[in-house]
């Protein structure tokens, strides 16, 4: 931030494959709150990769106060958001190779896209649908 570029927050997690027996159909996810800048890029890049299922705000929400998304990215304005990727497809190296270079691929889209690229580095506070906070930016 000091150097005039405000950094980008992305966290990677996983998620289980079922949930009380019940299957979960989505490949990778992408959990967020109000701010769209980075969230709504990353989905629209996987949901173009043939074959995946992908989730918004799904098996969980990104709408949790105190959390890292929420200290780090919805409090200091900066442009965040949550990928998870269901654990089944990276159990083994193969798998795990596979997601490395699929997500390698979209996040290099999404950041070499010159109409995002000034949004994502800017502090714009959106808020949260947790705290009441309205949407605007500054």
């Amino acid at each position: 931030m000091a150097a005039g570029k405000p950094p980008v927050l992305l966290a990677i997690h996983s998620f289980t494959q079922a949930w009380k027996s019940v299957p979960r159909p989505w490949h990778v996810a992408v959990l967020w709150d109000k701010d769209p800048r980075l969230a709504c890029a990353l989905l629209k890049e996987l949901q173009a990769i043939p074959d995946v299922t992908v989730g918004d705000n799904v098996p969980y929400s990104g709408q949790l106060k105190g959390d890292t998304l929420y200290q780090h990215g919805t409090m200091r304005g900066l442009a965040h958001a949550l990928v998870e990727i269901r654990q089944d497809l990276i159990l083994t190296a193969a798998g795990q190779a596979e997601w490395a270079e699929r997500l390698a691929q979209v996040i290099r889209k999404v950041f070499s896209a010159a109409e995002l690229s000034s949004r994502l580095h800017a502090i714009l506070r959106y808020g949260s649908h947790t705290d009441g906070t309205a949407q605007g930016s500054g």
